[in-house]
């Protein structure tokens, strides 16, 4: 047997490999595109980490470690809110706040909460001491109109526990009762606390303070006269303190209802349903009408011949035939003696 040995110079040494690469990206892209196809599967699981053989039946995604941690979207407030459409349950570590935070909210309007210590849901503060002595369970609208963001904190039982986080120019509704004491913090320091008295639903303004340098104070002008037509030469009087908080006025008509909100996405496609029964078999139907005849086969090729057949019984004797011509005469006899 001939072998046929392939001697490349380095033109061809380049053209073959160039040629070897090429064919084996393609092998890559079609394992690609097969492993992406066999893992479209809406009961799919992925496990990250250690014991990767090993998930709960119950989840979709797993991640187990020892030694690693799960690392989150690390952003400040600003690159937070420049998150177009956040579906609700998105979940960041803010730098700015120092905490984990889950968007409450929907794509429409985000409601970014942090998850420190005990945080309940907006709409449920819960206090049994208030619920037994019988108070009004009220819907509170808190408004920053500040300039700065505005953590708020619920005392319960004296005990400050962080709630959430109220953005610039940014509301939030709370369920809760009377008697509950609501801290408002800026800065780490306390601005302002406000204790539920009323059995009626409210909003509240808290103003985070940021927006100008303070206003003016109760102080005089200078007591200069206006002598050669100057002013006087009196400085004007420092800042005056924050004056008290004025009573609360009296709740505003109930707006109109907003416009429904935008459908929210499809879930996830449930788990495939056990196999039903096999139902009874159906009546059987009509016999169909015959189908055409088909094209007439080829002739086939002849048989082989067949053996000889035993001999026929003998047959009847003929007719006398008609008498023969006369022969010669024959030559003459011998003569007699």
């Amino acid at each position: 047997m001939r072998k046929k040995v392939l001697n490349l110079d380095g033109a061809s040494k380049g053209k073959a490999t160039s040629l070897f690469f090429r064919f084996y990206k393609q092998v890559l892209l079609l394992f690609a595109i097969t492993f992406m196809f066999n893992a479209v599967d809406s009961n799919a699981q992925v496990k990250i980490g250690d014991e990767i053989d090993k998930i709960n039946e119950g989840a979709i995604l797993q991640l187990e470690s020892k030694d690693k941690a799960f690392v989150p979207p690390r952003m400040n407030t600003q690159q937070r809110d420049a998150i177009r459409t956040p579906l609700k349950g998105a979940m960041i570590f803010n730098t700015d706040l120092e905490c984990m935070q889950v968007n409450l909210g929907d794509t429409e309007v985000a409601s970014w909460e942090c998850l420190n210590g005990t945080v309940a849901p907006s709409d449920a503060v819960i206090d049994p001491v208030a619920e037994s002595r019988g108070g009004c369970r009220v819907t509170v609208w808190f408004k920053n109109t500040g300039c700065k963001d505005l953590r708020v904190y619920w005392s319960n039982r004296g005990q400050l526990v962080y709630y959430t986080t109220i953005p610039v120019s940014g509301s939030w509704d709370v369920r809760t009762y009377t008697g509950h004491v609501w801290v408002f913090k800026q800065g780490g320091a306390t601005i302002q606390e406000y204790t539920v008295d009323i059995c009626t639903d409210i909003t509240k303004s808290i103003d985070a303070g940021g927006c100008g340098d303070g206003s003016n104070g109760g102080g005089d002008n200078g007591g200069g006269d206006n002598d050669d037509g100057d002013n006087g030469g009196g400085d004007n009087g420092g800042g005056g303190g924050q004056g008290l908080v004025g009573p609360q006025g009296p709740a505003g008509p109930a707006g109109p209802t907003g416009a429904p909100g935008p459908a929210g996405p499809m879930g996830a496609p449930g788990p495939q349903g056990a196999t039903g029964d096999q139902g009874p078999a159906g009546a059987a139907g009509p016999t169909g009408a015959p189908g055409p005849a088909g094209p007439a086969g080829a002739i086939g090729a002849p048989g082989p011949a067949g053996p000889t057949g035993a001999a026929g019984p003998q047959g009847a004797a003929g007719d006398q035939g008609p008498a023969g011509a006369a022969g010669p005469t024959g030559a003459p006899g011998p003569a007699g003696p």
